[in-house]
């Protein structure tokens, strides 16, 4: 009886959050000492809950970034990843590109209220889709996520390195952070210039077609061949893998997820998030990680 009960719970529980975004209602949800607007059928929520270390690995990880540094979030979306660095260092200028223009617009409210709270904060809000070679694009998606669809669409990109050029000194940028569905590969080839100084790197590996798997693969031997030798691994609920110098070990990683996105292979987790830096940030890296590991 109980778990019918929860069934039919769980089934009210959706219609009601499409229904009342259809009628365009925001929800309410803390993050860090913040709160901001979600569309109701946006899924961060529910992934917190489940997965207590979802989404809570970058906000621990700026709070050891020096005053005045810059954070660049690519994939923004409406802010959430945003909030949380900014409760735990507000003292850095961030960087928000978001593309899609719904994101875009919560992103805007979002930022409105924190500005309330945090006046001096420096945070630009940028509406632009980033990337290398992929342009053309329209982006498609549901509960809280969109991804480009190549081919046929009408929005442009441009690269970040450009975007960047404008706006500051790129030697100031301490973590590039990218999150765009199974295109950051091509986000970093726009970066060349913005990563020729080492920052940090955190971007997520979402591998579901061959070419896709391709490109991620290429990317980490290209990122090495720039000085980024050391690979730190979460998977997508946010928890710490294992870290590592060798292309191979982490190509054999997306090798074994890829498997798992074309149906050859049993579930485990959906994709990887990559921390990515030189060898002579590792001793900071991991205290970073021994106190990121004990603070849930």
């Amino acid at each position: 009886m109980k778990i019918l009960l929860r069934k039919v719970l769980n089934r009210f529980n959706r219609i009601k959050n499409i229904v009342f975004n259809k009628l365009g209602k925001k929800y309410q949800y803390k993050i860090g000492n913040f709160w901001i607007q979600l569309d109701y059928t946006h899924a961060l929520p529910n992934y917190q809950s489940a997965h207590p270390f979802y989404d809570r690995f970058l906000p621990h990880f700026v709070s050891y970034l020096p005053f005045g540094k810059v954070v660049i979030d690519v994939g923004a979306n409406v802010g959430d990843t945003l909030f949380g660095m900014v409760s735990n260092n507000p003292n850095l200028e961030y960087v928000c590109i978001e593309a899609d223009k719904g994101f875009f617009e919560d992103l805007k409210v979002n930022y409105q209220n924190l500005s309330k709270e945090i006046p001096k904060s420096k945070i630009h809000l940028i509406n632009k889709f980033i990337g290398d070679t992929l342009t053309d694009v329209s982006l498609d998606g549901e509960n809280g996520t969109k991804k480009a669809i190549i081919g046929g669409g009408d929005i442009k990109s441009e690269s970040l390195d450009d975007i960047l050029d404008r706006l500051l000194n790129v030697e100031d940028i301490a973590l590039i952070k990218t999150d765009v569905d199974g295109f950051d590969y091509d986000v970093l080839r726009s970066a060349h210039n913005s990563i020729k100084h080492k920052p940090y790197l955190f971007f997520e590996c979402l591998n579901e077609g061959e070419s896709q798997h391709f490109e991620y693969k290429k990317s980490i031997a290209e990122l090495f061949s720039l000085g980024y030798d050391k690979f730190t691994i979460f998977d997508n609920f946010g928890q710490y893998i294992f870290t590592s110098s060798s292309v191979d070990e982490v190509t054999s990683l997306l090798d074994y997820i890829y498997l798992q996105n074309t149906g050859k292979g049993t579930r485990t987790f959906h994709y990887i998030d990559i921390l990515a830096y030189s060898v002579e940030r590792e001793t900071e890296v991991r205290k970073i990680l021994n106190d990121y590991r004990m603070s849930i």
